[in-house]
């Protein structure tokens, strides 16, 4: 649930180098863990797509984590009152 991911998604590691900077190195291609599918570059779709706007999002507003929510709670069967002894 939300949106498209980013694809990038290539593992890398970090070194530090003599000059403080930092050298991000790719150590592995995720295809191994993805089913043999390349997503760098190209992401993974949502089952189901909710767009997040960037102002209701910086008012406190995240339109994905509510409709997880919503998604779920109807998910939720009622359960019926325990009688009391």
């Amino acid at each position: 649930m939300g949106e498209r991911t980013q694809g990038a998604c290539i593992a890398c590691q970090f070194f530090e180098l003599s000059d403080g900077s930092v050298l991000c190195l790719p150590i592995m291609d995720v295809r191994r863990l993805s089913g043999g599918v390349y997503l760098e570059g190209i992401g993974v779709q949502p089952d189901v797509r909710v767009r997040q706007l960037p102002l209701p999002y910086r008012q406190g507003q995240d339109r994905i984590l509510a409709a997880g929510l919503r998604r779920a709670a109807s998910l939720v069967q009622p359960q019926q009152k325990a009688e009391a002894f």
